[in-house]
């Protein structure tokens, strides 16, 4: 009886004893081969299968996140890239030259990583700031704190009254129809005697509203000659060419438009008259063509002209043809120079692998929060005689990619002296004062950033630069009256101009506040029927001898020192009038998809002016606001053009009546555009309708940089030496910090989520200036919760920072009360009129979330994917400018016990709303008003929360493949060139003690074909092919088995096995004794 057995193998493969391993080859730990000793003999039905395997990923745990390192795909996004220019270590910003422009890069997407787009903002909270149009901060004298800001209409209409200390605010106030109630209000000037008659002023409000920081495009900090370091390269001129090609590794960044050769070696290709016309990366393209051919290493030396010093100023009547009114239409900050809004590339990295969620809350934590710059900044002072000079080091400059440091104001440049300069005509200026007043603007807050960019771009288009948004036009051509329904622009009517003017009408509905308290017509405008344009009050001037229409407005026509559209009101002898004023027109958002073609048109007339018989409809406006308006010639022979127009229909049908003046040369008509035309559109001066901003100060009352008392100065005597010169110091705090100083990726436990959390710097409870200091009733102690992050309410200036918006700072009064019998003698702190009443301040500054930068389609597989936030918490999928996030303090409903407080600023924990109180003792302080200063501390931050739970994996196994195979039977994914069946799956439901172990054996394969096999490779996969990232332990077993054949039956095999023999043996014999008995 014959029958056969199981015979089974068992290999291991272990990736440590594979050849790769013992070599030291652990590039790609996911593959490996191992040696089979003398071999495996793999006969034709031989079963193979994986008995187990062990997948190495350290960190793998239940819980895990797992985290690949791979890239998932590329996205661009345009990003601030900064050059500083001529070093310089005399100046307080080391750089004579900084240019800012936003430059598109390319972004790899990663699941180990976060990118962010992040901008900057500064919050009015009345410190570091000034609202503008604002001429200077300092005026020469030495403290005025306590001084009223006025600003205020004196009896000319439209001129502001001179104030007794003038401390820098433009004279005239916005006219009523001017000012935006969302930015603006009337302040009464407080504490004044009894039966006098307090002064008034305009001013933005002090609300905590967030501004977004943008930044000029061109800084100069010193005059362009005052460099003395030439820029020298190595470069090649062709001739017959202007272009100058820098050779690889030359610099040409400190090279900029106007500087002349100052040498040529070994050859001269151009001549002594040839300057700088552009620069692009290594092209230097030039005014002249080259006259030879030089070697690609050619010296050219440039240096900037000292005849051109003022180059990048305003011009003069020295230095141009222009008259000393149009030069000074040019001394405008607002407009004289280009702004771009910050935008900071913000990257923090995770550790690829098995992380617990918390671990990868604290990594992206401290990447956000590691100092990437630390410098001191250090000057050279000299001594009185000037024989000596000390470096001594004043401050350190540090910064994290989340807090940094922007330049700002100084009580020194942004200063009456340096105005002055900087205002003249006649050349006879300080070209080094005027290059620094200029600079002081380099950085500023725009409150509604989205509609100045688009209003900006739609300026600039070549439509409107060429004149599309002006009413009528020259000869008194294509006038309207004051009977007239619909505007008429000279923006031709397509597609384009349309679009245009949408992105600008669409940004206005993301500020509703625009809209707020605003009547036109006496009717109140609304955003969801209403947008606006600017326009002048004005036409641009009296034509009494025109050809078509003569126009005499008398003097209600556009001075010639003042820019085209709108005016900053600098020169306080112009009426406030000669500002822009908002005009609103319909808008009807059940008619945004209307096209171009898909609309009617109304009649503009033949006439030199309007017919006057123009039709509106409100259902009948493309793209949600242009109304088509035909222009047939007025000329014999003339063809018929369409051109966009505006409706009035929700504001009274009609043109408000303050744009139209009577023209003496017709008959004393009201007409609009007669006199050589109206310029409007947008205009983007710092006064214009809806355009609140501000500028960033050092905070300092003056040069000496002194205290509200003057007990101490930022100052610096040369060698800590008495009697020696002293240094101010207010020149060289030039910057402050702006962003979020503590930004957090917390996950939290209990909700299993990530959130990011204080994206602000938080407003603290804070010391007073004078913390520490000894009275005559005992020293003022430090606040042991001064460095606790709160919010406030009527927040008390505490008089460590100076700004003109907040003056008078003259809050506290001491006084005695509750009876005679028995007085209480206390300090008093009255409200500060200029903070807006009950507004929450709960930050310095902060940060805004521009962009994710991850599209759509990558979303899930990307790292802020895996850890659950969802694309359109960050992105309006409805809206192609996006949306912007940040965080602020978390105001509780429980925390509104903690309002109520008494006259001595104790809260008293009532249930009662709380409200101000008056002092009724103290015969020098009656009428004191006493809001209650509500502090709530510590405060939270509020969270931007993931809406999803983090993903702990995002592919559920590996495959596991073999060459011990030779057929892959396995169907699903991209084979990726891999050839290697696949043998097993490996689960990664339960990963533990650093591996992710697959049992094996219900998948069992056939060889097909014999042979020896001496070695084994394996490989681990992602499903869709790729190779895994995985460590160096992995392993994987495989089971063979193997069928045997055998004789169970021992003694029938014994006796058969005797039987052969001994007949082998008896043939043997007869075959050697043929014939004889065996």
């Amino acid at each position: 009886m014959s029958s056969g057995y199981n015979k089974t193998t068992i290999i291991a493969c272990d990736r440590s004893q594979s050849e790769e391993a013992l070599n030291n080859n652990n590039v790609n730990p996911a593959q490996w081969t191992n040696q089979i000793g003398t071999g495996l003999h793999l006969k034709v039905g031989d079963q193979v299968s994986v008995q187990s395997t062990f997948v190495s990923e350290l960190g793998a745990q239940a819980g895990q996140i797992e985290i690949k390192g791979e890239s998932v795909g590329s996205t661009e996004t345009t990003i601030t890239n900064l050059t500083d220019i001529w070093r310089d270590e005399t100046l307080p910003e080391k750089y004579g030259l900084i240019n800012a422009s936003n430059k598109t890069v390319s972004i790899d997407v990663r699941d180990d990583k976060l990118d962010l787009v992040t901008t900057p903002y500064k919050c009015a909270n009345g410190e570091n700031y000034v609202f503008l149009p604002r001429r200077w901060v300092y005026n020469g004298a030495t403290r005025y704190q306590n001084v009223f800001d006025m600003r205020e209409d004196s009896s000319t209409a439209g001129i502001g009254k001179t104030p007794s200390t003038d401390q820098g605010a433009t004279r005239a106030p916005q006219r009523p129809l001017a000012q935006c109630p969302a930015d603006l209000r009337v302040v009464i000037q407080p504490y004044v005697a009894a039966g006098a008659t307090p002064e008034t002023k305009l001013a933005h409000k002090n609300d905590g509203s967030k501004y977004s920081i943008f930044m000029r495009t061109q800084t100069f900090f010193e005059t362009p000659s005052d460099y003395l370091d030439p820029a020298v390269i190595t470069a090649q001129a062709i001739s017959g060419s202007p272009i100058i090609t820098a050779h690889h590794g030359s610099v040409t960044t400190e090279i900029i438009p106007e500087m002349v050769l100052a040498a040529q070696t070994p050859l001269s290709a151009f001549s002594a008259t040839a300057s700088v016309l552009s620069v692009d990366g290594l092209k230097i393209t030039m005014s002249q063509n080259a006259s030879v051919t030089t070697t690609t290493h050619n010296l050219f030396t440039f240096k900037f002209p000292a005849a051109l010093a003022d180059f990048f100023l305003p011009p003069t009547t020295k230095n141009s043809s222009n008259s000393a009114s149009v030069c000074e239409s040019f001394r405008d900050p607002a407009v004289f120079g280009d702004y771009i809004q910050i935008r900071n590339l913000m990257t923090m990295n995770a550790k690829p692998g098995y992380n617990s969620p918390t671990d990868v809350s604290v990594q992206l934590t401290k990447e956000i929060n590691k100092t990437t710059l630390d410098v001191p900044l250090t000057f050279t002072f000299n001594n009185t005689a000037e024989s000596e000079e000390e470096e001594v080091t004043i401050m350190r400059r540090t910064e994290s990619p989340g807090y940094k440091y922007y330049h700002c104001a100084t009580a020194s440049a942004f200063s009456k002296a340096y105005f002055d300069d900087w205002f003249k005509t006649d050349g006879s200026w300080g070209k080094d004062l005027a290059y620094r007043y200029l600079a002081q603007y380099q950085c500023i807050g725009i409150k509604r950033p989205l509609v100045y960019q688009t209003g900006v771009e739609m300026m600039n288009t070549p439509a409107v630069v060429n004149e599309g948004f002006r009413i009528g036009g020259e000869d008194g051509l294509d006038f309207q009256i004051s009977t007239d329904k619909v505007l008429m622009t000279h923006l031709v009517w397509n597609e384009p101009n349309l679009l245009m003017i949408k992105k600008f009408f669409d940004s206005q509905g993301k500020s509703p506040d625009l809209f707020d308290d605003y009547l036109q017509n006496n009717l109140p405008v609304k955003v969801e029927d209403s947008r606006f344009i600017h326009m002048n009050l004005f036409d641009e001037k009296n034509d009494k001898t025109a050809s078509l229409n003569p126009s005499d407005f008398g003097t209600n026509v556009r001075n010639d020192k003042l820019p085209e559209l709108g005016y900053d009101l600098y020169n306080a002898a112009e009426s406030a009038s000669q500002t822009s004023f908002p005009l609103f027109v319909d808008y009807n958002s059940n008619t945004e998809t209307l096209k171009g073609d898909d609309v009617g048109w109304t009649p503009f007339g033949s006439k030199v002016g309007s017919a006057g018989t123009m039709i509106t409809d409100f259902t009948d406006l493309a793209y949600g606001f242009g109304r088509k308006v035909q222009r047939r010639s007025p000329v014999a022979g003339g063809s018929t053009k369409y051109y966009i127009g505006f409706q009035f229909t929700r504001t009274g049908n009609k043109i408000p009546g303050h744009f139209f003046h009577a023209n003496a040369s017709d008959g004393n008509e009201f007409q609009l555009g007669t006199g050589d035309g109206r310029f409007s559109g947008y205009d983007r001066h710092f006064s214009s309708y809806g355009n609140s901003m501000m500028l960033l100060t050092n905070g300092n009352f003056n040069t000496a940089g002194a205290n509200f008392e003057n007990f101490s100065f930022k100052k610096y005597q040369f060698a800590q030496q008495l009697g020696e010169k002293q240094h101010d110091l207010d020149l060289f705090e030039a910057g402050l910090y702006l962003g979020a100083d503590g930004p957090v990726m917390n996950f939290d436990e209990v909700q299993s989520r990530f959130a990011i959390t204080d994206l602000h710097t938080a407003e603290t409870v804070g010391n007073r200036y004078d913390a520490g200091a000894k009275r005559t009733a005992g020293i003022l102690p430090d606040n042991p919760n001064a460095k606790d992050p709160c919010y406030k309410l009527n927040k008390t200036m505490l008089g460590n920072t100076y700004t003109p918006e907040m003056s008078p700072y003259t809050a506290e009064f001491n006084s005695c009360g509750i009876g005679s019998a028995s007085k209480i003698e206390a300090t008093y702190v009255a409200s500060n009129p200029n903070i807006e009443p009950y507004s929450v301040m709960d930050a310095h500054s902060g940060l805004f979330i521009e962009e994710w930068l991850v599209p759509e389609i990558k979303w899930n597989n990307s790292l802020a994917g895996i850890m659950g936030f969802r694309y359109d918490q960050f992105v309006d999928t409805n809206d192609s400018a996006g949306s912007t996030l940040t965080t602020s303090a978390l105001v509780n409903e429980a925390d509104i016990i903690g309002y109520p407080h008494n006259i001595y600023s104790s809260p008293t924990f009532g249930i009662l709303p709380a409200i101000g109180k008056t002092a009724t003792f103290g015969t020098a302080h009656l009428g004191r008003f006493i809001t209650p200063p509500i502090v709530i501390s510590p405060a939270e931050s509020t969270k931007i929360t993931a809406e999803r739970l983090p993903s702990k994996t995002l592919r559920p196994y590996y495959t596991i493949r073999s060459d011990i195979l030779l057929e892959n039977n396995f169907l699903g994914g991209n084979r990726s060139g891999i050839t290697l069946p696949i043998v097993s799956v490996t689960n990664k439901a339960n990963p533990y003690g650093d591996f992710l172990n697959g049992i094996g054996g219900d998948i069992i394969f056939t060889n097909t074909i014999d042979r020896v096999v001496t070695n084994i490779r394996c490989s681990i996969h992602e499903p869709n092919g790729e190779l895994a990232r995985v460590d160096d332990n992995s392993a994987v077993i495989f089971k063979i088995d193997q069928q045997q054949n055998a004789q169970l039956d021992l003694v029938s095999q014994l006796l058969e096995s005797k039987q052969k023999a001994d007949k082998e043996a008896a043939a043997q014999i007869e075959a050697n004794y043929p014939g004889e008995p065996v």
